[in-house]
């Protein structure tokens, strides 16, 4: 088993499996639904649901802030351009309604019967703004009174590609209409940032763990193959991992960011361990060939054992109740098991191309002398090895019992985030930018 020609035969069907992904690309697809996250037993998300079915999400709105560049707002040529963009935001596709201050009626009761007056009126190329007393005017006007509040209710359950096309026709009026946009907030705002900000996090995180990858691979192996093989094959397998989760219909979800760290991860302890065998083998006198048949030979199964019991690890997330843990355990143990195809499949074909010498058995002798003392240092101090674990271990537990389960999303942003500064503005000044909706039957 594992001779040349069942390694170049594997290495083929690798390549033309690798060539079915650019005939047949999978469909690259985010998903930004945090309802994922709670459990569908869950008697407030069901409460939830049957409620959104009916009057629709509580969150189909966006929040507009405006500042009149450092001067207060009640000036006729700042409230007439207000008006003018809420008028053009409100004609859009998608929108439901508009409400601003400038478009509130307070109700007077006369002798005549109910008639409603304007609570902001003004008139054209004059500075007189006539405001009268409403209840609810702290909600539209910030409380340092710099800034007029825009809410934009959008239609009931708009798709994310609708809700970015939505989004990006009202950042267009604002940029034409003249006025300086404080801060924005709302879930079309909030889904597509949150989807940027997902994509640029999988590519550093995937990047930063090729990154460490590599120095590991040059501080184990100090050789040009024991670096560029495994990053071949490791790269690879990430990329048939993920593409046969998204040829399966699953979306990259939140939790997606950490998937090419555990791949990774994963695939690095098998690499490692076979070509240490295969130097172990060339170290002795033994040809190439010999080595490679060897090496895979015995480490076949510990290595697929431990792979597989991993992949399968994971897989148990599936009998858990929350969807997002459901679909990243079953997502997951999918990409474990195609990395460990990766790895079966590529390295002994790349192997047995690349012509490899039979390493000198005195090379790197000053590391492995230093390790070997290393090792006699443990052995020698057995004692204080066992009680510094026990220490740790006992350290662990007491300040594990003190982490807290927060599920407030923002709290996963960088403080100087702009989605987090945004939000934090409209609690400050407008108290707020969550609705209260109480059902009543």
């Amino acid at each position: 088993m594992w001779s040349k020609r069942q390694a170049y035969y594997f290495l083929f069907v690798s390549l033309i499996f690798s060539l079915s992904f650019a005939f047949f690309p999978p469909q690259l697809r985010f998903d930004y639904d945090f309802e994922q996250f709670f459990p569908l037993d869950d008697e407030d998300l069901g409460f939830y649901q049957s409620y959104a079915q009916t009057f629709g999400e509580d969150n189909d709105y966006l929040l507009l802030a405006f500042e009149n560049q450092g001067k207060e707002p009640w000036k006729s040529d700042f409230l007439e351009l207000f008006q003018k963009l809420q008028t053009r935001i409100e004609v859009l596709n998608n929108v439901d309604t508009t409400i601003s201050i400038l478009n509130l009626q307070q109700p007077r009761i006369s002798p005549f019967g109910i008639r409603f007056l304007p609570v902001i009126s003004f008139e054209n190329n004059s500075n007189q703004v006539r405001r009268l007393d409403f209840p609810l005017e702290e909600k539209f006007i910030s409380s340092d009174g710099k800034a007029l509040l825009l809410l934009v209710q959008n239609q009931k359950n708009i798709s994310k590609e609708e809700g970015d096309v939505l989004y990006n026709q009202i950042l267009d009026e604002i940029s034409n209409s003249g006025l300086s946009l404080r801060a924005v907030a709302g879930k079309i705002q909030t889904q597509r940032d949150f989807v940027e900000l997902m994509q640029e996090e999988f590519s550093f995180f995937l990047g930063l763990s090729l990154l460490v990858m590599l120095l590991m691979l040059v501080f184990l192996f100090r050789s040009w193959w024991g670096v560029v093989i495994p990053i071949v094959v490791l790269g690879i397998g990430v990329a048939w991992g993920f593409g046969v989760i998204l040829w399966l219909g699953k979306p990259l979800a939140l939790m997606s960011v950490m998937q090419p760290t555990i791949f990774l991860i994963v695939g690095l302890g098998a690499m490692v361990h076979l070509f240490s065998h295969i130097r172990q083998y060339l170290k002795k006198g033994h040809p190439i060939d010999q080595a490679i048949h060897e090496a895979f030979s015995h480490l076949l199964i510990p290595i697929g054992l431990t792979m597989l019991t991993t992949a399968f690890g994971f897989f148990s997330l599936w009998f858990t109740s929350v969807p997002a843990l459901k679909d990243f355990g079953l997502t997951t143990g999918i990409g474990i098991f195609m990395m460990f195809l990766s790895v079966v499949f590529i390295s002994p074909g790349l192997l047995y191309l690349i012509k490899i010498s039979s390493s000198n058995s005195s090379s790197n002798s000053s590391r492995e002398l230093g390790l070997n003392r290393l090792f006699l240092g443990l052995l020698h101090h057995k004692k204080k090895v066992i009680w510094t674990f026990l220490v740790l271990f006992v350290l662990s537990l007491a300040l594990g019992s003190q982490v807290r389960v927060n599920g407030y999303l923002l709290d996963n942003l960088p403080s100087n985030h702009p989605i987090r500064a945004d939000f934090e503005y409209f609690d400050q000044q407008f108290g707020g930018s969550n609705p209260l909706e109480i059902a009543i039957w």
